[in-house]
């Protein structure tokens, strides 16, 4: 799940979280997998047996532990996904969101099959969710042209709020989506409200960035970002679009981050910020370096020397990140550089790296920052 996570590392669940909490939306019941997985009971027996109190749990479709079942013929998934219920165990949902995503490779019938499934109402229960949510997750790792439409097709026809953010979240998931997608998104933004309204946003972004990855045309998404972000009187509403800039990433973006980093309110820094993590255009990086060192806020510092990190991370200039933190002298961007150097170290060690965090001990003469580097 979370899309852009191999490709850059926050995506769209990343932009999704930061553009609820700066709006002030905590939506209780994201899509996807994750809280699918999240909402299992937990305690002691759970924890201890997957299959104690489960329904599920004696079915001969679970794999075995020890012994690999190559094959799920005989059985049919969707009609698995029905018995989960309230109690279902973490583990036992995952088992059934691998077996589904197995048989929705198979082709484009049994594809069919599960988007007739979500066609359909629920009956809104908790177990219900949890169904429909497994079966969008699957959805969005299928990775197959009827999918992606399938997923188009339930976002115009969905009824409830729920459903639509669940179809939303997938198209976003979805590594191949189809230009439809983008329509369809923008449609949803422009005709809802609160949280469906924010989340199709983003993941119209989104869903721009995979399709020009894939060497399709650039088409409108940036013109219609911008035009949108011109006519936008309200912080709210710029920082809901400045997040979906975000996601898609383009290079024409970058005068409006520009000025939105300079912006008075911290919460519209504070999001450009975040965009300008993932900015593919030419001056990104010196714009951060100057939030590191300039603004008045210590949060928006520390969280341009990451977001300058993250950038320079692909380039390996970590050098970069230490000179920028020293000589901004603020304990926090110098702390928030020895995380973000540590981390990267962690991923895999390099002169570069080792280099720039002995530059940074040797050079702060911040206690804190002396001893996470053990200087």
């Amino acid at each position: 799940m979370l899309k852009r996570l191999l490709a850059k590392p926050l995506g769209f669940y990343g932009f999704l979280v930061v553009g609820l909490l700066i709006c002030g939306w905590i939506y209780s019941k994201k899509s996807g997998v994750a809280d699918l997985l999240l909402d299992g009971p937990v305690g002691n027996d759970h924890a201890n047996n997957p299959k104690a109190n489960d329904s599920l749990g004696q079915s001969a479709w679970l794999r075995p532990t020890q012994q690999h079942d190559a094959s799920i013929d005989g059985n049919d998934p969707l009609a698995m996904v029905e018995l989960i219920g309230d109690q279902t165990s973490a583990a036992v949902a995952y088992e059934a969101f691998h077996h589904l995503k197995e048989w929705l490779a198979r082709g484009p019938a049994q594809v069919d099959q599960a988007v007739a499934k979500l066609t359909h109402p629920g009956s809104g229960s908790t177990a219900d969710k949890r169904q429909r949510s497994l079966v969008y997750g699957a959805l969005a790792e299928t990775n197959v042209p009827e999918a992606a439409s399938g997923l188009v097709a339930l976002v115009h026809g969905a009824t409830t709020d729920d459903d639509l953010m669940q179809a939303v979240g997938a198209i976003a998931d979805h590594r191949s989506p189809t230009q439809a997608a983008l329509p369809a998104l923008w449609h949803a933004y422009e005709t809802n409200t609160g949280p469906a309204k924010n989340m199709s946003l983003l993941a119209f972004g989104s869903a721009a960035y995979h399709l020009e990855r894939a060497a399709g045309p650039p088409g409108d998404a940036a013109d219609k970002l911008l035009a949108a972000y011109a006519a936008m009187p309200g912080e709210e509403g710029r920082i809901e679009i400045i997040s979906a800039m975000g996601n898609h990433g383009s290079e024409r973006y970058f005068e409006v981050l520009k000025t939105a980093v300079r912006d008075q309110s911290e919460l519209v820094r504070k999001a450009a910020v975040y965009a300008l993590r993932f900015h593919s255009g030419p001056g990104a990086g010196a714009l951060l370096a100057d939030t590191a060192t300039q603004d008045a806020g210590e949060k928006i510092k520390a969280q341009a020397i990451e977001a300058l990190a993250t950038q320079l991370d692909q380039r390996r200039d970590y050098g970069r990140v230490t000179k920028v933190a020293l000589s901004s002298r603020d304990p926090q961007v110098q702390l928030a550089a020895a995380v973000v150097l540590t981390e990267a170290k962690a991923r895999g060690g390099s002169p570069e790296i080792d280099q720039a965090i002995a530059a940074l001990r040797s050079g702060s003469s911040i206690g804190q920052v002396q001893a996470f580097l053990g200087g």
